[in-house]
């Protein structure tokens, strides 16, 4: 499964449940969503999930509190996971995939190259 159909299928199954879904709200990005205190989906079709998550690529995930997916087709998973480089993925706590098509993965992993 996909991160983002992953996504989805949180995102379907936190409908059913009250207090999760009164605290779903869309984003000021087309087709987006934001779930959590400060979270921002700004980015068209972009997700930020989490206390202060920020979603400002499009097509970019930010799941996790205070995770950040500015990078197009980027997803950031994880606290303090940053996702800013165009189609990366950074997935652990504090994880930075900057370059473009950058994969980094495990607690405060660097993946920097293009």
């Amino acid at each position: 499964m996909t991160p983002r159909a992953a996504l989805v299928t949180l995102l379907l199954a936190a409908w059913s449940a009250p207090s999760v879904a009164q605290a779903l709200h869309p984003g000021s990005g087309a087709q987006s969503v934001e779930v959590g205190a400060g979270s921002n989906a700004s980015g068209s079709q972009s997700t930020a999930l989490g206390n202060g998550a920020q979603a400002t690529g499009s097509h970019s995930t930010a799941t996790g509190q205070g995770s950040h997916a500015t990078g197009s087709n980027s997803t950031a998973t994880g606290q303090d996971a940053n996702a800013s480089g165009t189609s990366s993925t950074a997935t652990g706590q504090g994880s930075q995939a900057t370059g473009s098509n950058s994969t980094a993965t495990g607690q405060d992993a660097t993946a920097s190259g293009a």
